[in-house]
């Protein structure tokens, strides 16, 4: 196996861990001695990479960057010397430095600090010669002087091996002011420069070698401009160019063919101070405001020679593109060629909410296997660095008669839904919003804690068998690592980067830190050590497009601490309103499962000490016996031999010795390793949606019920909650959820001129309705009975909910609840009847739950089985005509505090709710102000 670095970039961020990796190098010479610190950096924007060979005779020749890879031990202090051009914007020069060296080298040690290459004033793009020129001249984009700063490598070089020239550095610089076909500078601000490999250059036909006389061309983008442009390093000519034209009626943007003449806002007036140049300044343009203002380029090519070191892969690429981004746009453009001509045809894709584009990166081609299908096919890949802070993927079409740019992928799509590993399609919000991972903010990769990446570059590793496959020769690839060599022959797992065959990702972060990219490394069948994860529960793959794994938890050396793990504890369970003793029959939750030693269907025991809170059942005679088992067991139930096995057992021989849990925890399936993070986590049912209360909102409805005090809702929209200051559709609120209805305590929490109607045979701590202070005064009474549903429920607070059939921004449609009516068993004493009236005591007591089967209070059961207590149960419990309904009416109010609570229906408890037929009742108008939340419906889940 092989690697190739795919392009001769690297963003400067990366280039503090690439010195630092070096210092510890041989000493270059007596020369190179003093290392000079790189704080002579100021702030540095890019950085490019050369790759020099002294020959024999002393002559330096540039050669492809390939043969200054790592692979090559003479490529350190040897023959061959790895450079870079660093642009040092902030003091207008360009910083040199070696691998050998381990620093920024002096380029003269007799002059007092160190002192780098003079350039153009703000450099901040970088880029090297290749191809038939590969290495031979680096150029730089000056920002503040509008012009390009041409180095020649070869002669700079040789600093790099401690012979210096007589002449000075500035020798070996030139500078390039691009001027339109007449001579008259362009005058506007270049934003990336690349340089165009000589058989698409325009200049002439293609040498090989390095000719100071002909240095080719480079493609760069003018954002002020929204132009793109070929410009002559020799003659400083533009010699094609493209200009992207906004229409302002539509937003849409045209490519205007500009040839060698494009006309451009001036950005450095000082290059017009020659008279002839005078009417060019006064004819010039103003900006575009809303322009597209390009910056962002990358070429692909097909490769130079079919037989070299190629795979199939490489082989589908078979034409040219340019591709070209900007700051004011989310598109992508693709220039097609005719020959070495952009043709006036070029696609186009949008990202959506990119907002903008600062960075394109072509990946490599490469085999990659995707979905059901094991056979892999060809894939390639811009990353694309948005405005919005991530790098959104883009697959690109490889063949030459493609309609269409390419698509993009999501990289945050939840694991347990993709069905294209390679490339899963990108969906946006609208009506589905995607399945993506937990919040996920849109499709692209994301810096880790916090970081922004800022650039990246790819390595592609070939292995010979697929070289030879394609007909490519391996002999010509550059050889692999000692590394890779003895992993391959060991058959050991290949867990980090560069140690196997394929591509790497390689990117720098606003953070300083250099972060790796995985394509198809983890695409195997990799599982978690059976040991640990014997029924394979933990999903511990790594798709494409995600960031290298810190640990690979598929390695039998992994360590448990290395897993993701849930904290060996039983989950506690959190309880609305702080009840600490809630009753079976009105606070349900969703359960949530637990690993499988939970579900045993029988739990051996020797005593009652062995069991919780129950009895050891022991037959006769026998030592060992069962816990005894209360209430429904656990579902479903699970055998000891079809146990996950993440509890420990405490037998050192037992085969879940090695088990992860001592206790009963929630068993969560990891469907998501790279995004597992230390933290709690709290589970809402049907909980609030943050940010949405109100206080202005009014109940409206088209048929008035009992005194106008309910609605009567009979068809669609004809009862509305209307909140001129609300933003339903913009906080998330969907047909489905729940309008719910707080009320109030206090008057206080009412408005001025109204009073809270409270019922006071309600339950301690009911809330009630807000009422004006003229109809509280005149009809209180008639008030309590015409809002009692709404104010009084003999088992706690009366439930005011109602579905919300439709949203709109400000308006909400409602709709009654039906729910059964809930039926409620109690005991009662001896020698009474079912007429005798339920006192107080006993209604709490039923609310409390205390006498639901197997119920324990103060270590006495409240209620046993009928066999053993022949009042309890359907032997002898005397039935108490309790009925309890969720009220199915709304409480209409010319004001209504609005807000979200996601909540979901739970299932019943069987022992101790009955359904019956549902009640439906009309929806209320009994509050003047009523304080109120919109709840998620049971299909959500809240954040």
């Amino acid at each position: 196996m092989t690697r190739r670095f795919a392009t001769p970039r690297l963003h400067l961020p990366a280039i503090a861990t690439l010195v630092v990796l070096a210092a510890g190098g041989t000493s270059c010479g007596n020369r190179q001695n003093q290392v000079i610190p790189n704080r002579v950096l100021d702030r540095p924007l890019d950085v490019a990479l050369a790759c020099v060979r002294q020959e024999a005779n002393g002559d330096l020749t540039p050669q492809s960057l390939e043969l200054c890879s790592d692979a090559v031990s003479e490529s350190v202090c040897g023959d061959l010397r790895l450079v870079g051009f660093v642009a040092n914007s902030e003091r207008n020069d360009i910083a040199m430095f070696s691998r050998c060296a381990g620093s920024v080298i002096d380029m003269n040690i007799g002059a007092p600090g160190p002192q780098l290459i003079s350039a153009g004033e703000v450099p901040s793009s970088m880029t090297v010669t290749t191809g038939l020129q590969a290495g031979c001249f680096a150029v730089s984009g000056n920002l503040g002087s509008c012009d390009l700063s041409v180095l020649d490598v070869s002669g700079l070089a040789s600093y790099a091996f401690e012979e210096p020239p007589e002449e000075d550095p500035a020798a070996y610089v030139s500078t390039v002011v691009p001027r339109r076909a007449d001579g008259t500078p362009l005058g506007a601000r270049p934003g990336q420069v690349l340089a165009v490999p000589p058989d698409l250059s325009n200049t002439g036909d293609p040498r090989q070698g390095c000719d100071p006389a002909n240095p080719g061309s480079v493609y760069v983008t003018f954002p002020s401009c929204q132009l793109i442009a070929e410009v002559d390093l020799r003659t400083q000519r533009i010699l094609q160019s493209r200009q992207f034209v906004r229409n302002p009626n539509n937003d849409a943007i045209t490519v205007v063919d500009t040839g060698a003449d494009p006309v451009c806002p001036i950005d450095c007036a000082e290059q017009f101070e020659d008279p002839d140049y005078a009417g060019a300044l006064a004819s010039a343009p103003a900006g575009d405001p809303d322009g597209m203002y390009p910056l962002a380029m990358a070429l692909v090519t097909p490769p130079a020679d079919p037989t070299a070191c190629v795979d199939f892969a490489d082989l589908e690429v078979q034409d040219v593109s340019l591709y070209v981004g900007g700051l004011g746009s989310d598109n992508i453009y693709e220039l097609r060629y005719d020959g070495k001509t952009w043709t006036d045809d070029p696609l186009e894709f949008e990202l959506t909410a990119a907002q903008g584009i600062s960075v394109i990166r072509p990946t490599p081609p490469m085999l990659m296997a995707s979905g059901p299908d094991p056979d892999p096919e060809p894939y390639q890949f811009l990353y694309v660095i948005a405005g919005d802070g991530s790098t959104r993927v883009v697959r690109r079409e490889f063949s030459p008669n493609r309609t269409e740019l390419g698509s993009e992928c999501d990289t945050q799509v939840d694991p347990t839904v993709v069905t294209a590993a390679a490339c899963h399609p990108a969906e946006f919000p609208g009506e589905n919003p995607p399945d993506r991972r937990p919040f996920a903010r849109g499709p692209g990769i994301r810096g880790p804690n916090g970081s922004l990446i800022t650039d990246w570059t790819f390595q592609k590793w070939y292995s010979s068998a697929e070289v030879s496959a394609a007909g490519g020769s391996y002999d010509r690839c550059p050889s692999a690592t000692a590394d890779t060599a003895e992993a391959s022959a060991e058959g050991r797992a290949i867990s980090s980067p560069f140690t196997g065959p394929g591509v790497v990702g390689v990117a720098s972060t606003s953070f300083g830190r250099l972060v790796f990219g995985v394509f198809d490394q983890f695409q195997d069948d990799r599982r978690i050590s059976t040991a640990y994860d014997y029924l394979g529960i933990m999903d511990a793959q790594i798709p494409p497009h995600s960031l290298w794994p810190n640990v690979d938890p598929t390695l039998a050396t992994t360590t448990i601490e290395a897993l993701p793990r849930m904290e060996d504890k039983v989950p506690d369970r959190l309880l609305p309103n702080g009840i600490a003793d809630p009753t079976v029959t009105r606070t349900l939750s969703p359960s949530l499962r637990r690993i499988d030693r939970a579900y045993e269907t029988r739990v051996a025991c020797n005593n009652d000490n062995d069991c919780d809170d129950v009895r050891c059942l022991l037959g006769e005679g026998e030592s060992t016996g069962y816990c005894e088992q209360i209430g429904p067991a656990l579902s479903p139930p699970v055998s000891e031999r079809e146990q996950d096995r993440l509890a420990k057992s405490e037998e050192e021989d037992d085969v879940m010795a090695s088990g992860l849990y001592e206790n009963d925890v929630v068993r969560a399936v990891v469907r998501d390793y790279s995004a597992w993070v230390s933290g709690t986590w709290n589970l809402f049912w049907e909980g609030e949606i943050p940010g949405t209360t109100s206080a202005s909102g009014q109940l409206l409805c088209e048929e008035p019920g009992w005194a106008g005090g309910t609605c009567l809702s009979t068809s669609a929209g004809d009862t509305r909650l209307v909140d001129k200051t609300a933003q339903f559709c913009e906080r998330g609120v969907l047909g489905g959820d729940k309008l719910f209805i707080l009320g109030c305590n206090q008057d206080p929490d009412c408005g001025a001129g109204q009073y809270c109607l409270l019922d006071p045979q309600a339950p301690a701590g009911s809330p009630g309705l807000c009422v004006s202070e003229v109809a509280y005064g005149a009809s209180r009474e008639e008030l309590l009975q015409m809002c009692r549903p709404f104010l009084r429920d003999d088992c706690g607070a009366a439930r005011r909910e109602w579905a919300i059939t439709r949203a709109f921004q400000q308006e909400l449609w409602l709709q009654v609840l039906d729910r059964p009516v809930d039926s409620y068993v109690m005991m009662r004493q001896e020698k009474s009847s079912a007429s005798t009236p339920v006192t107080d005591e006993e209604r709490e007591a039923l609310c409390r739950g205390d006498f639901v089967s197997g119920r324990v209070i103060d270590g006495e059961p409240t209620c046993a089985r009928s066999n053993d207590e022949p009042n309890c149960g359907e032997e002898g419990a005397l039935r108490a005509a309790l009925r309890t309904t969720a009220s199915s009416a709304t409480p209409a109010s010319s004001s209504a505090r609005a807000g979200w609570r996601a909540r979901r229906s739970s299932p019943t408890t069987a022992a101790t709710r009955t359904p019956t037929a549902p009640r439906r009742r009309p929806i209320t108008r009994c509050a003047s102000t009523a304080r109120a939340s919109v709840r998620a419906g049971p299909t959500r889940t809240a954040p």
